[in-house]
């Protein structure tokens, strides 16, 4: 019995994926602050990272993305530290979640996670 031939994956960088046959960079690359440097002059913006435990600016950020995302309006954008988190995340509206980079962002499934999931994205509510 035959099946098709699948190419071999090719072994990439940290910081690069194997896209359309070759490795190409996912994202931006690591900027030297604690968050993405393409957030830098824009207003709105949620901030989260480990161990935080202020009100979501980015002086005083947030510990949690649940708790960001308890202020969060829809299409509100979060931006979250370099250490990366482990919490279980649902997103059941228009949000964007945005790391420092690839290298250097986790967000991991919470301890209590029964499925393993670290985000999982619902449809939003009809109302």
């Amino acid at each position: 019995m035959c099946g098709p031939v699948l190419p071999a994956l090719a072994s990439c960088p940290d910081g690069e994926g194997f896209i359309d046959g070759a490795c190409a960079r996912i994202g931006e690359p690591c900027g030297s602050g604690e968050y993405a440097t393409s957030l830098e002059g824009k207003t709105g913006i949620i901030y989260v990272k480990r161990g935080g435990a202020g009100n979501g600016s980015k002086s005083a950020p947030f510990g949690s993305i649940a708790a960001a995302l308890a202020i969060a309006a829809s299409s509100a954008t979060i931006a979250i530290g370099g250490d990366g988190l482990d919490e279980d995340v649902i997103l059941n509206g228009p949000i964007t979640l945005v790391g420092a980079c690839v290298e250097r962002t986790m967000i991991g499934a919470g301890a209590a996670s029964a499925n393993h999931e670290a985000i999982r994205v619902t449809e939003r509510a009809q109302s």
